[in-house]
C-alpha cells in the first residue's frame, strides 16, 4: 500500500513539475492556442505508458503484427475507423495485446460496443465538482477490481456514456466489467448509472485487455491532478503494460501521434546574421534537498493560483445540444398545460361543492330513535300475520276458540300434540294476543314467517291426513 501510494505521489509531483515547465515554454513562443492544446492532450498519459518500457512506433500494422508484446491507444475522434478494424483490435486483443479506447464522441463500436455523446450533467449538489454540472464526481467504482486500488473518485468533464452488449450477445461476444458507472442523477435520463470506464473479461488465458472509457478528459493533462485520476492514470498504464509489453502505438483524433520526447522538443531560435548567437550558460552546481523543497513548493503555490481547471473548461468549445431546443420546448407546453388544467378545476370546484346536497347530521339519541321506529314497523305486521294464521286454521277470530279447531285442515278438529309442534304453535300464538303490539325485529318477524310456514307444511303432510 505504501508503494502505491509513493507511485501516486512521485508522478503528480513529475507532472506538477512539468505542465508549468512546458506552459512557460509555449508562453515564451508566443501561442496561446499551444497552451489550450496542452491541457487537452495527452503527454503526461503517454509519457507514463512509455517510461514502463514500451516503445513508441508510429505504425499500427506493426503493432498488429506482434499482438502480445503491443498496446494500442486510441482517443478523441474515432469517425475515421472503418467497420472491420474494430473486428481486427478485437482478435488483437485476443491475442494477447492491450487497447485503449478513449472517447466522447459518439461512435459505434462494431463488436465492442457503442459511446453515446453527452455531455452527460447533473444538478446534484453531491455530484458536481467546482460547482460545474458538467464536471461530476465519479464516486460509484469497483473498488475489488486491480484498475482501482487506490482510486476514490475520478473527475470527468462534459462526459459521454457506454452502451455495452448482451453478455450472451452472438454479435458482439466480448464480455465487459463495470469498473466506474455515472451518478444516479445524471441528465440525459438514459445515462443514468451507466457505465463510464469498463474493462474486458476475455475468456482465453492468453487474452489481452480492452479498456474502455467514455471521457478522454480523465487522462489529459490538464484533469489529471483533480480528483484520484492521476492514481488511476497509474493503475489503467499498468494494465495495458503487463506482461511485458515492449511496443505502442497511440492515435489520436485518427492521427498516429510520436513519441512524448519529440513533441516536446524545444525549437531552436532563427538567428539574423547580425545578431551574435547566445553564449553558453554555465552547468549549475547540484542543489541540496532544501533547496529542491522550496522550488517544490513554489511549484504547488503556482499550479493552485493558475486554476488549471477553470483555464481547461474556458478554452474547451461548449456545443448546444440540438436536442436541448426540443427539450425546452415539450417542458415549456407541459407547463401552460398543467396551468390551464389548474385553471380549470379552480373554476369548477366552486360548482360542483354547491351542487352537493347538504346531509343534516343527527345526534345519538335521533339515530337511537330511528332504531327503535324501525324495529317497531315489524310488530303491527306480525300481529296480523298471526292473526290471519289463527283465522286460517280454525275459521274463527277468537283468541280462544282456535287452540282447538283446525277445520280447514283437519274436519276431526284434531291438532297434533306432540311437543315440537305445541311450541312453534305457542310461539305463533304469542304475537296474537290482543291489546298488544310488541316491538320487533327484521330478524324476529322473518322467525315468524319461517315457523308458520313449518305449521302449514306439518298440518298439510299426508301423515297428519292418516291420524284423521
Amino acid at each position: 500500500m505504501l508503494k502505491n501510494h509513493l507511485a501516486v505521489f512521485a508522478f503528480t509531483f513529475a507532472a506538477i513539475l512539468f505542465a508549468p515547465l512546458y506552459a512557460s515554454l509555449l508562453a515564451q513562443q508566443g501561442s496561446p492556442s499551444e497552451e489550450a492544446k496542452w491541457h487537452l492532450g495527452c503527454e503526461l498519459f503517454q509519457m507514463l505508458l512509455e517510461e514502463r518500457g514500451v516503445t513508441n512506433i508510429q505504425s499500427l500494422e506493426s503493432s498488429f503484427g506482434d499482438p502480445a508484446k503491443s498496446v494500442i491507444v486510441l482517443t478523441d475522434d474515432l469517425g475515421s475507423f472503418r467497420r472491420d478494424f474494430w473486428a481486427r483490435l478485437v482478435q488483437f486483443a485476443e491475442k494477447g495485446g492491450s487497447v485503449l479506447i478513449a472517447s466522447d464522441q459518439s461512435c459505434l463500436l462494431s463488436g465492442i460496443g457503442e459511446i453515446k455523446q453527452g455531455p452527460v450533467v447533473s444538478s446534484r449538489s453531491e455530484d458536481l465538482y467546482l460547482d460545474h454540472k458538467d464536471c461530476l464526481r465519479i464516486q460509484r467504482l469497483d473498488s475489488e477490481h486491480p484498475i482501482m486500488m487506490g482510486v476514490n473518485q475520478i473527475i470527468s468533464n462534459r462526459t459521454a456514456w457506454l452502451a455495452l452488449p448482451n453478455a450472451t450477445s452472438v454479435r458482439n461476444p466480448t464480455r465487459w466489467k463495470t469498473v466506474a458507472s455515472l451518478p444516479l442523477s445524471s441528465f440525459p435520463i438514459a445515462s443514468r448509472g451507466e457505465p463510464l470506464i469498463a474493462v474486458s473479461d476475455l475468456s482465453t488465458p492468453t487474452a489481452g485487455v480492452m479498456v474502455l472509457v467514455a471521457d478522454t478528459s480523465i487522462v489529459t493533462n490538464g484533469m489529471l491532478w483533480h480528483g484520484d485520476n492521476a492514481a488511476f492514470a497509474i493503475r489503467l498504464s499498468e494494465t495495458l503494460c503487463m506482461r511485458s509489453k515492449t511496443n505502442l502505438t497511440f492515435v489520436s483524433g485518427g492521427r498516429v501521434l510520436s513519441s512524448y520526447k519529440d513533441r516536446l522538443q524545444t525549437p531552436k531560435p532563427k538567428l539574423s546574421s547580425n545578431e551574435q548567437t547566445v553564449p553558453r550558460v554555465p552547468e549549475l552546481p547540484s542543489s541540496d534537498l532544501e533547496t529542491l523543497l522550496q522550488v517544490a513548493n513554489h511549484v504547488l503555490k503556482s499550479v493552485e493560483d493558475s486554476n488549471v481547471l477553470n483555464e481547461a473548461l474556458s478554452n474547451q468549445p461548449r456545443p448546444v445540444n440540438p436536442r436541448g431546443y426540443a427539450m425546452a420546448v415539450l417542458a415549456i407546453l407541459a407547463a401552460v398545460g398543467v396551468l390551464v388544467l389548474l385553471a380549470v378545476v379552480v373554476q369548477r370546484v366552486p360548482a360542483l361543492l354547491s351542487r352537493q346536497p347538504i346531509v343534516p347530521h343527527l345526534s345519538v339519541f335521533q339515530l337511537e330513535s330511528n332504531m327503535k321506529n324501525r324495529h317497531s314497523q315489524y310488530g303491527p305486521a306480525a300481529f296480523i300475520l298471526a292473526r290471519e294464521f289463527c283465522k286460517e286454521c280454525s275459521g274463527t277470530s277468537g283468541e280462544k276458540e282456535w287452540r282447538n279447531k283446525a277445520t280447514r285442515f283437519h274436519p276431526s278438529g284434531a291438532i297434533p300434540t306432540d311437543k315440537a309442534f305445541q311450541e312453534k304453535l305457542e310461539y305463533v300464538r304469542s304475537f296474537e294476543i290482543s291489546n298488544l303490539v310488541p316491538r320487533v325485529s327484521e330478524k324476529e318477524f322473518l322467525k315468524l314467517g319461517k315457523t308458520i310456514q313449518e305449521l302449514r307444511d306439518a298440518l298439510q303432510s299426508p301423515k297428519m291426513d292418516g291420524a284423521k
